[in-house]
């Protein structure tokens, strides 16, 4: 149910309670999405209950019960990154790459594997990552975005929020993150041998990640993501 007791139950909160009696986990998502792509206006109740919505389903299939969480921002700041062009997501404390990879079986990457090599920056809880199919920040290098991260006060965003944001966005728009673009995401917050990784996700869901790319290089397809912590 949801958590806000007391209330009149909007028609999204009414169709959650409905999609949480599906039985496939990957249905309730997709219908939660549907539900939520309705909304003009999204409050900070309403990404609560999307996104505990959504891992509730996906923690059924890899048995974990993963806790509600409330949204950490007030209506302005949420209608505030709405107009930077922003939008939330939800990263629990615990979920890993080899999680996201039982979760969403497509990706097929070595980096999703049990014991994966890559070393995460440790955020959890409603990061804010840019609203954007295609790469943002293109044609920077690494010491471009570091700058970038001073400048904002946000963070380079991890392999984990890339994974989850973009399957968020599929269910939302059909569009994986970077495919149709030909774009390359650098993702400063994960590291592979050392490396900054980069990351693709290809039209069938597939993850492409590498950190073979020369730090210092410009690239036209080339951009890096970000996420922010309140």
């Amino acid at each position: 149910m949801s958590e806000r007791v007391g209330a009149e139950q909007s028609q999204f909160q009414v169709n959650l309670d409905l999609i949480r009696n599906r039985p496939d986990a990957h249905q309730r998502v997709r219908q939660a999405a549907d539900a939520f792509k309705q909304l003009t206006d999204p409050t900070p109740g309403d990404y609560s209950d999307y996104w505990s919505e959504r891992w509730e389903a996906f923690g059924t299939i890899i048995g974990a019960d993963i806790p509600r969480t409330r949204v950490d921002r007030s209506r302005d700041e949420v209608q505030e990154l709405h107009g930077q062009g922003r939008k939330l997501v939800l990263r629990p404390e615990g979920i890993t790459l080899a999680h996201l990879g039982q979760i969403h079986t497509s990706l097929g990457s070595w980096a999703t594997q049990p014991n994966s090599p890559v070393e995460s920056d440790p955020r959890f809880g409603y990061l804010d990552i840019e609203n954007s199919t295609k790469a943002p920040n293109l044609r920077t290098n690494v010491a471009d975005l570091q700058r970038i991260a001073e400048e904002t006060g946000r963070h380079g965003m991890t392999l984990e929020t890339y994974i989850i944001g973009s399957e968020d966005n599929f269910d939302l728009t059909g569009e994986y993150f970077d495919h149709g673009y030909q774009t390359w995401s650098r993702l400063p917050g994960s590291r592979d041998d050392g490396g900054v990784l980069g990351a693709r996700f290809n039209a069938g869901g597939g993850l492409g990640a590498s950190s073979l790319w020369d730090p210092g290089s410009r690239h036209d397809s080339m951009g890096g993501r970000f996420e922010g912590v309140k």
